[in-house]
C-alpha cells in the first residue's frame, strides 16, 4: 500500500474543503438573511427629509393650459432650490434667470416625459411648459450650440398665477 493511502484520513481532516461543514455554511446563509431583512426594515422605516421652506397651495399647483403666469424673482426662486439648484428633482438652469419677472401663458401641464438618461418614461406633477420659452442651446458645458430647441421644465413653485382680469 502506498504511503498516501495510509495517511488518507489525516489528509481529509486538514484539507480546506472538509474544514467547512454544511452546518457552518447554513449558519452563514441564515446570518446573511437576517442582515438583509434588518436592512430592508431599516430602509422602510427611514423618513426622508422634504423641504419645508416651499409653501405652495393646491390652487397654485393646478396650472392649466392658457393660464397667465409670472416667473418669480431670482431671490424667490433661489429660496426654493437646494445645493444642486434643484427643486423636487427639477433643475433650475442659469439660462432660466433671464425669464424672471416676465409674464407668459402656460402651454401645457406636463404629466409624463421621457428621461434620456434613465431611458424610460417618467411621471411628474407640478411641472409645466410655457409658451415661447425654449432652451437657446448656448450652454457653456458644450463645445458647440445645440439645435434641439427643447422646452424648459418649470416647477409651479417658480411661477405665480395672474388673474386675466388684473
Amino acid at each position: 500500500m502506498s504511503c498516501q493511502l495510509l495517511h488518507l484520513d489525516e489528509m481529509r481532516r486538514t484539507s480546506s474543503l472538509s474544514a467547512v461543514s454544511p452546518h457552518r455554511i447554513i449558519r452563514q446563509i441564515w446570518a446573511a438573511k437576517r442582515f438583509l431583512v434588518y436592512f430592508a426594515k431599516t430602509i422602510a422605516k427611514a423618513t426622508f427629509r422634504r423641504p419645508t421652506h416651499v409653501a405652495t397651495s393646491a390652487a397654485a399647483r393646478e396650472f392649466k393650459a392658457g393660464d397667465l403666469v409670472r416667473v418669480r424673482s431670482k431671490s424667490e426662486i433661489d429660496g426654493t432650490l437646494d445645493a444642486w439648484c434643484q427643486h423636487k428633482g427639477c433643475t433650475f438652469i442659469p439660462e432660466m434667470y433671464r425669464y424672471c419677472g416676465q409674464t407668459f401663458r402656460v402651454l401645457k401641464q406636463v404629466e409624463y416625459f421621457y428621461d434620456e438618461v434613465k431611458r424610460k418614461s417618467c411621471k411628474c406633477r407640478g411641472v409645466v411648459f410655457l409658451e415661447g420659452v425654449a432652451c437657446s442651446g448656448e450652454r457653456k458645458a458644450f463645445p458647440r450650440p445645440c439645435d434641439r430647441n427643447c422646452f424648459i421644465f418649470w416647477r409651479t413653485a417658480w411661477l405665480e398665477k395672474i388673474d386675466d382680469d388684473g
